[in-house]
């Protein structure tokens, strides 16, 4: 009981720490480094999806494992979730270091998404840290409290399943930063413009007459 207070507390602090790191830094973070000589916003790119496909993966497995009552199922599924929770941190640093590289590339549209999406990272990503807290103290709850061990299983669910929602929250205003095509209300034609297809069809009807 002493060792799960103990990680619990210690992994408490850890994700806290780094929250708080990432929320004073917010958007005067200076450019950064990236992993193994790529630009950050390479590696942004990259590994982004993995809160987003990856919890996805890990509900689906988690989710099969409890219903199949496996216990060993259960601990992939866990881990999965686990991971893909835990990848949101990396993510976020790198999407920092990014920032300012990115923002001098984008149009004034996408430096608006650029803004939303860190507003809603720095706000949601702690559902993240909470998630691979929780699929943490789950994931040892097998060996040390087995009585503990599904519903905490099943919270760590709930939890993987409400980060699911957060990241594809937070992606959605990412993906307008670079792609004009991901703004809807920019791209619906105005009420006095006529389609071009439209046009074409009045000629011939004009001709015709």
């Amino acid at each position: 009981m002493k060792t799960l207070k103990s990680l619990i507390a210690v992994t408490s602090v850890a994700l806290a720490a780094s929250s708080t790191a990432l929320a004073h830094e917010g958007m005067n973070h200076p450019a950064g480094s990236g992993l193994f000589g790529l630009p950050p916003e390479y590696v942004h790119v990259l590994i982004n999806p993995m809160p987003v496909y990856g919890m996805a993966m890990g509900i689906l497995a988690l989710g099969a494992a409890l219903l199949a009552r496996n216990k060993t199922a259960r601990a992939i599924g866990l881990g999965l979730v686990i991971l893909a929770a835990a990848s949101a941190w990396p993510i976020a640093h790198f999407g920092l270091n990014a920032y300012k590289q990115i923002r001098g590339q984008a149009d004034d549209a996408g430096q608006d998404a650029q803004d939303e999406h860190m507003l809603r990272a720095d706000r949601l990503v702690m559902v993240f840290y909470a998630t691979a807290l929780i699929g943490v103290v789950a994931l040892v709850s097998q060996k040390k409290f087995p009585k503990a061990a599904v519903p905490l299983a099943v919270f760590t669910l709930l939890a993987a399943i409400t980060s699911l929602g957060a990241g594809g929250w937070i992606s959605k205003a990412g993906g307008q930063i670079r792609h004009p095509e991901f703004r809807h209300a920019e791209i619906l034609p105005a009420a006095d413009e006529h389609h071009p297809h439209d046009a074409e069809t009045n000629s011939e009807t004009i001709g015709n007459k």
